[in-house]
C-alpha cells in the first residue's frame, strides 16, 4: 500500500463528492482546496468500481495532462484513505453498480443470506459467514447464485405498447386497403350497370331509328307534279321562299304566307278550282296561320258509310289523327263534320319531324357513345388502380417475411453437427449424433465451435430439451469474438438465444425464450424475452434469423415468430458459437448456413 499525497487525496475527494459522494461526511481537517486548480481536472473519462465492501475504484481522472487511478477505502468514521490500485486493467471484473434497496436478510446455520442483490443489473444471492476477524465477512460461493431477471413493468409495459402499436398500424392499413378495394368493385359494378342500361337504351333506339328511317323513305318516294306551270311573268332572283308556309284555309283552298319578293312579303289564298289550275285572292282575314293545319294527309283514310252520313277514319292533321261523319247539309253539294263523333288518336310523326327527330337522336346517341368512351377510360383507369392496390395488399398481406423463407434460401452450409465442437466447461458426452451435457450442477456449462460468421443474413437451427426438474436452461451463444474466459458468465462479444425455465422466479413451469447480448466475459444484458407454453424436457427446434442489412435478429421456435430485435450496434460478424447449458441438456441438431 502506497500513501498518495494530500492533494491527491483532495482531488479524489472533490471528484468523488461531485459524482455521487455528496452524501458522505468527509473529515478534510486542515486540507486547503486552492491547491487543486479544477480548471486543469477533466473527469469526463472517469468510472467507479466498487473493489470492496467499502472501498472504490476509481479510473480514468486526468489533473493537468495526467490521468490517474485510485483506490478510495472508506474506514467507516469520517476519513477516506486514498491508496494505488493493487492492479491496473482489471476493471472488467469489477461491478460498476450494486443495488441494495431489494435485499431481503435471513439467518442461516452458516451465516447471514442475502436475496436480491443487484449487481450491474443482475440479482445474486449467497450467504456471508464470519471470518477470523471479527469485523470481516465472506461470501459463500458455494452458495452464490445468480438469478435471471425479467424486464421491469415499465418495460414490459413499453414493449407491449409498441407491438400493439404496429399489429394496429398494419391491421388499419390492410383495412384502408380492402375498404378501398371494395369501394373500388362496387363503384365499376354501378358503372356496369349503367353502361348495360346505356347499351340497352341505344339498341333501344337504333331500332326506332331504323323504323323511322324506313317510313321517311316510303315519304321520300312519293312524286309531286306540277304541269304546263309558267313562271315567264315573275323573276326567281327577287323571290325569296325561305319564310313561306302553307296552311289549309278550306278543304279546296291553301293559305300561303311568306313569301317575299322584290322586297315585299305577301300572303294569299291559292283556291283550286280543277285540273291544273288555281284562282290567287287576298284572304279575309289575316294573323290566324296558328288556328290553320299546315298539313292534312288522307292516304290513310278509310270510309264507311252509316246512318248519319260517311264515317272518315284516319284522317291526319298536323300529324294527328281524326275520325269522324260527314253528313250532307241543305246544299245539295256541301258536307258538314259532325262534332259529336270527331275523335283524335296520336299518329306517326310528319317527314320533317322525323328528320329532326332523327338528328336529335344522332345527337344524343355521339353524345352518349362520348360519354361511354369517357365512362370506359374511367373504368380503365380504376382498373388499373385496384390492380395496383391488389398488389400492394398482396406485398403487405401475402409475402412472407425473410426470416420466414431463410430455410430455403440460406442454403450454404457454415457448421452441421458437433464433431467439429469442443468442451469449453462442464461435462459433454458425444453420441449417436448428438452431444449432451451431464453435470447437472454447472451453470455456465460450454462446448465451443470455430465457425466464420460474415454474411449479411445467417440462420442458426438447434434443436435441444434439458434433462431433470428444476431450474434449468440450454441455448446458442452466436456472432461470438473477443472471447478470454469461457467459464465466465458472459462470452466474449456475442448474442445467446436462452431457452429457460425457473418456476421459482416466473411462478410457472412454461418456459421461457430470451436474447441476450454478452459485451465481454463477465456481462450480458436482456434484450427480449417470451413465455412460450412448451415442456422443456422435450425437444424443440429453435431458430435464429440475423440481418446484418437492417440489424435485426429474429427468434421463432418449430416455425412459430417468437420476436424480432432491433440492434443500433449489432455485431456484424463472429468467429465462434457455443452451445450452453444450465445444468444438465441434450443437443440433437445444431446448422449454422447462410
Amino acid at each position: 500500500m502506497i500513501r498518495k499525497t494530500v492533494s491527491m487525496l483532495a482531488l479524489f475527494l472533490m471528484l468523488g463528492a461531485a459524482n455521487g459522494f455528496a452524501q458522505l461526511e468527509l473529515d478534510l481537517g486542515d486540507f486547503d482546496p486552492d491547491m487543486i486548480d479544477p480548471a486543469q481536472v477533466d473527469i469526463s473519462d472517469m468510472e467507479f468500481y466498487f473493489h470492496g465492501p467499502i472501498e472504490f475504484f476509481v479510473t480514468g481522472v486526468e489533473h493537468q495532462g495526467i490521468t490517474y487511478s485510485a483506490v478510495l477505502k472508506y474506514d467507516g468514521a469520517h476519513t477516506v484513505t486514498v491508496e494505488e490500485p493493487p492492479m491496473l486493467g482489471i476493471e472488467d471484473q469489477l461491478p460498476a453498480a450494486i443495488d441494495l434497496s431489494s435485499v431481503s436478510v435471513s439467518l442461516t446455520e452458516t451465516g447471514a443470506r442475502l436475496d436480491n442483490v443487484l449487481v450491474d443489473g443482475h440479482r445474486f444471492a449467497g450467504i456471508l459467514a464470519p471470518t477470523a476477524v471479527p469485523t470481516d465477512l465472506v461470501v459463500h460461493s458455494a452458495w452464490l447464485e445468480e438469478l435471471n431477471v425479467l424486464p421491469s413493468a415499465a418495460r414490459l409495459a413499453e414493449m407491449r405498447d409498441e407491438l400493439h402499436a404496429q399489429i394496429g398500424a398494419l391491421q388499419d392499413e390492410v383495412a384502408a386497403q380492402e375498404d378501398t378495394i371494395a369501394s373500388q368493385e362496387q363503384e365499376i359494378a354501378q358503372l356496369e350497370d349503367t353502361v348495360a342500361q346505356q347499351e340497352d337504351d341505344l339498341a333501344a333506339r337504333g331500332r326506332r331509328i331504323q323504323r323511322l328511317e324506313s317510313r321517311i323513305a316510303r315519304l321520300e318516294d312519293r312524286e309531286v307534279e306540277i304541269e304546263d306551270f309558267h313562271v315567264d311573268m315573275i323573276d326567281p332572283a327577287l323571290a325569296d321562299m325561305s319564310d313561306a308556309k302553307l296552311y289549309f284555309y278550306e278543304p279546296d283552298e291553301l293559305l300561303v304566307t311568306g313569301v317575299r319578293y322584290g322586297g315585299m312579303t305577301y300572303s294569299a289564298v291559292l283556291e283550286y278550282v280543277g285540273g291544273y289550275t288555281f284562282n290567287v285572292r287576298e284572304p279575309r282575314v289575316l294573323g290566324i296561320e296558328d288556328q290553320l293545319p299546315a298539313s292534312i294527309d288522307l292516304t290513310q283514310v278509310s270510309m264507311d258509310v252509316v246512318e248519319d252520313g260517311v264515317r272518315l277514319d284516319d284522317v291526319l292533321v298536323d300529324g294527328h289523327s281524326f275520325s269522324g261523319i260527314l253528313a250532307p247539309t241543305g246544299v245539295g253539294t256541301e258536307i258538314a263534320l259532325d262534332a259529336a263523333w270527331l275523335q283524335e288518336r296520336d299518329v306517326l310523326p310528319t317527314a320533317v319531324q322525323l328528320a329532326e327527330m332523327r338528328q336529335e337522336l344522332e345527337n344524343e346517341i355521339a353524345a352518349l357513345e362520348r360519354d361511354l368512351a369517357d365512362r370506359e377510360r374511367t373504368i380503365a383507369d380504376q382498373q388499373d388502380e385496384i390492380a395496383r392496390l391488389e398488389e400492394r395488399a398482396r406485398e403487405v398481406v401475402v409475402e412472407e417475411p425473410a426470416w420466414q423463407t431463410a430455410p430455403e434460401e440460406l442454403t450454404r452450409v457454415r457448421l452441421e453437427g458437433f464433431d467439429d465442437g469442443r468442451p469449453a466447461l462442464g461435462t459433454w458426452d458425444t453420441r449417436r449424433g448428438r452431444v449432451s451435457q451431464t453435470d447437472a450442477a454447472q451453470r455456465f456449462a460450454k462446448y465451443e465451435f470455430s465457425v466464420r460468421q460474415a454474411a449479411d443474413e445467417m440462420l442458426y437451427t438447434l434443436e435441444g430439451e434439458a434433462d431433470g426438474s428444476g431450474r434449468r436452461g440450454y441455448g446458442l451463444h452466436f456472432l461470438a469474438s473477443d472471447v478470454r474466459n469461457s467459464e465466465r458468465w458472459g462470452y466474449g462479444s456475442s448474442y445467446l438465444v436462452w431457452v429457460t425455465r425457473d418456476a421459482a422466479v416466473y411462478k410457472t413451469d412454461d418456459a421461457y425464450v430470451h436474447l441476450y447480448k454478452s459485451t465481454h466475459d463477465g456481462h450480458m444484458e436482456l434484450l427480449a424475452g417470451r413465455k412460450v407454453p412448451i415442456d422443456i424436457e422435450r425437444p424443440h427446434e429453435l431458430q435464429v434469423y440475423t440481418d446484418r442489412d437492417n440489424q435485426a435478429i429474429t427468434v421463432s421456435m418449430e416455425g412459430r415468430h417468437l420476436f424480432t430485435v432491433d440492434d443500433a450496434d449489432f455485431l456484424t460478424t463472429g468467429s465462434m458459437a457455443a452451445l450452453r447449458t444450465l445444468g444438465s441438456a441434450t443437443f440433437h441438431t445444431l446448422q449454422v448456413t447462410q
